[in-house]
C-alpha cells in the first residue's frame, strides 16, 4: 500500500543532508567537502563491546 508520494520525503531528506554537511563543514572549518575529516575514535562502531 502506497500512502504517500515520495517527492516530499525526499526533498526533505535532501535538505536535512544539506544542513548536516554545511553544520560539520563549519565545525571544521572547511569550505569545500575534500576539506572534511572524519574522527573514526569517535565512531560507535569502532567502540563496540565484543
Amino acid at each position: 500500500m502506497r500512502i504517500g508520494r515520495a517527492d516530499p520525503c525526499r526533498i526533505a531528506l535532501r535538505a536535512s543532508l544539506l544542513n548536516a554537511v554545511d553544520r560539520a563543514q563549519d565545525a571544521q572549518g572547511v569550505a569545500a567537502p575534500d576539506q572534511r575529516t572524519y574522527d573514526k575514535s569517535i565512531d560507535y562502531r569502532t567502540h563496540r563491546a565484543r
